[in-house]
């Protein structure tokens, strides 16, 4: 639960920091950078505590693992955590926390296709409602957005002078 709330403020945060105006010229590659440096320098240190209290035993993994884990951790975390931060930029983080979710309804699709599993109808239906919602959520984000940008035409023909039967057209793409 506490990770789900650390989650819901990081990315609203990373939203409210990074607003519409500023998407293009902020670097994501920078701000991953600094994720990683603080994660190392407050988590690193815990390793010798927890190895030394016997909770999580410290080794050092062989060759093969290292190069395993190097490839882990730029495409499953560098290149993951970068088109992640890049969506909760431009589509916000309610749309991409329910993109995510997507993954278990189509990892459940895959299960069936590939390994012939069977589940329960409940999975079917709860897979039909993560579509649906995010299909819903989706579309409303999609008509504020529209309505957003009209309304921003609308004021720039305001302020640049736009006769009244150009603006009543505008209004009326609304």
């Amino acid at each position: 639960m506490g990770s789900a709330i650390a989650y819901g403020f990081y990315s609203t945060f990373l939203k409210v920091k990074v607003p519409k105006e500023k998407e293009e010229t902020f670097k994501f590659s920078w701000f991953l950078g600094f994720v990683g440096f603080f994660n190392d320098f407050l988590l690193l240190p815990l390793f010798p505590i927890f190895s030394w209290i016997g909770l999580e035993p410290f080794e050092w993994p062989n060759s093969h693992t290292i190069i395993l884990l190097s490839a882990n951790a730029f495409i499953g975390t560098f290149v993951s955590d970068y088109t992640w931060a890049q969506a909760v930029v431009r589509l916000g983080p309610l749309i991409t926390t329910l993109g995510l979710t997507l993954t278990f309804p189509i990892s459940l699709f895959v299960d069936i296709l590939f390994n012939g599993a069977s589940y329960n109808v409940l999975y079917y239906l709860g897979s039909f409602l993560i579509f649906g919602a995010f299909g819903v959520i989706a579309f409303i984000d999609y008509k504020e957005t529209e309505k957003e940008e009209a309304e921003k035409k609308l004021k720039q023909s305001e302020a640049s002078g736009v006769n009244d039967s150009e603006r009543e057209s505008l209004k009326e793409d609304e």
